[in-house]
């Protein structure tokens, strides 16, 4: 009877662990839109509005989701403090802080305004556009991946509980 209760609670335990590891992707892939919707409204009010890149976070600022609003709002009250720090600085600890980002991608972003506090309005929108546009794919590619990821997530979450279960009986 131990064992039937001790199992049961394994395949639920690794269920839900298969299941917050697909949530945990789901995030991940909503934290890109985010980020992507952030650069398409730098983007707009640069070119359109001739706005500078301070401007154009404080515009964007109404235009966006919970987390892109508390970065860009930490953003703007780093600027604000004029304590020395570059852009670059700034937008790299404030990016390693919000957003769960790995690897290739984290660095990638975290350098994207590396130097463009220091570039005119042109540059400025040629790197913001291309780094959107690389996003762009990126968040194709996984939207493409993601039923066939979520449905691995779960079934290595039920097998590992089966395996358990085999291996306790």
């Amino acid at each position: 009877m131990l064992r039937v209760a001790g199992c049961v609670c394994i395949l639920l335990g690794m269920g839900g662990y298969g299941s917050c590891m697909a949530q945990e992707y789901e995030n991940r892939l909503n934290g890109w839109i985010e980020i992507e919707q952030l650069l398409s409204g730098l983007i707009g009010y640069i070119s359109y509005e001739k706005a500078s890149l301070t401007e154009a976070l404080m515009n964007v600022l109404g235009e966006t989701g919970e987390k892109t609003k508390a970065f860009v709002n930490n953003l703007l009250e780093r600027i604000g403090k004029k304590e020395g720090e570059t852009l670059g600085e700034i937008w790299r600890e404030e990016s390693e802080i919000f957003w769960e980002i790995l690897g290739e991608e984290k660095e990638e972003f975290a350098n994207l305004m590396e130097q463009s506090g220091y570039l005119e309005r042109e540059m400025q929108l040629r790197i913001l556009e291309r780094y959107r546009q690389k996003l762009l794919e990126r968040i194709r590619i996984r939207k493409e991946k993601r039923e066939g990821r979520m449905r691995v997530y779960y079934a290595a979450g039920i097998m590992g509980g089966l395996f358990f279960c085999i291996l306790l009986w």
